[in-house]
């Protein structure tokens, strides 16, 4: 892959982003329950949703003092204003919490070195185009965050469902597929679990579990 190893391909998964963000938002539920029973419980400084999306993650962060979202879709980061308020006003996410939601690229963070207590890394790594930018994101995920600090990321699996039938046609492309939202489709790098696994291996990060839930592959990982 060149142009920086998918410049173009991830340029063009930010414009349906930023197309289709009242869309996706819409179509989501609330945080799901593996991040809720990981999330439960924690506090400390600051936390980080990286990829946050429509923010639906948000509000389980509400244990820390600060709480950043980041999203390289402007459109995106709207909508998460948007759930932001919501669940001020539906669940009474109001305890203090600072909640900043933030532009950025998630393989270069406008992050200090050990300055994140906790990061939600969630439906996001498997967007990136290339093996090299993925790693270069996890080398940002390790740099960012604190001695004490603890992740959480996931990646759709080659075992989910939806791909019983693409299986064989994503295996033969090294993972690498389009999926639909309306008229426009966006890119999924869909992971095997040793690759997953080597990638990880390859980063500064240290793999603490490493599991298959309902067709995602989940690692609870610390800085190396």
């Amino acid at each position: 892959m060149t142009a920086r190893e998918g410049g173009g391909e991830k340029h063009r998964l930010k414009e349906v982003y930023d197309d289709k963000a009242e869309t996706f938002a819409g179509s989501r539920g609330g945080p799901w329950s593996y991040v809720e029973e990981f999330c439960d419980g924690r506090e400390g400084e600051v936390a980080v949703d990286l990829g946050c999306g429509a923010g639906r993650h948000l509000r389980l962060l509400r244990g820390f003092d600060k709480v950043l979202g980041v999203d390289f879709s402007r459109s995106m980061l709207t909508e998460a204003r948007r759930t932001t308020l919501e669940d001020r006003e539906n669940y009474g996410v109001d305890d203090g919490s600072e909640v900043y939601l933030i532009q950025a690229d998630v393989e270069r963070l406008p992050f200090s070195s050990d300055s994140c207590d906790l990061v939600l890394y969630i439906a996001a790594l498997h967007h990136l185009p290339s093996q090299s930018r993925r790693l270069d994101s996890l080398t940002e995920l390790d740099r960012v965050l604190s001695d004490d600090g603890v992740a959480l990321l996931s990646v759709w699996a080659i075992k989910h469902p939806r791909f019983e039938d693409e299986r064989e046609e994503i295996l033969g492309a090294d993972g690498d597929f389009h999926v639909s939202i309306g008229d426009r489709s966006r890119f999924y790098h869909i992971y095997e679990r040793r690759e997953l696994r080597n990638d990880l291996e390859r980063s500064p990060l240290e793999v603490a579990k490493l599991e298959l839930v309902d067709g995602n592959y989940y690692a609870v990982v610390s800085p190396g």
